[in-house]
């Protein structure tokens, strides 16, 4: 592995950065590699879904973007005969 046994970092106590924006120490990239992964998630989950409908689970599904809950919605293809409730 590349990362040392014993890896000890300092924070810079009210340090500045005069070439960052507004003065930050950070980058959002964390936030935007993290974001594309739910993308990823929710199509497996609509598969998932539609498999348990009876579609077929080898076919694509075209979701509209962004991902809202009518997107979502119209891509789980949920039938009304579906919302039975059993006790």
């Amino acid at each position: 592995m590349d990362i040392p046994v014993d890896f000890r970092i300092k924070f810079r106590y009210n340090s500045k950065n005069p070439q960052g924006v507004l003065g930050s120490k950070t980058v959002g990239e964390m936030g935007i590699c993290t974001a594309h992964g739910i993308t990823h998630v929710l199509r497996q989950n609509i598969t998932r879904s539609r498999k348990e409908s009876g579609h077929d689970p080898a076919e694509w599904i075209d979701i509209d973007t962004p991902y809202t809950t009518e997107s979502i919605l119209k891509a789980l293809d949920v039938k009304y005969e579906e919302f039975v409730f059993s006790p």
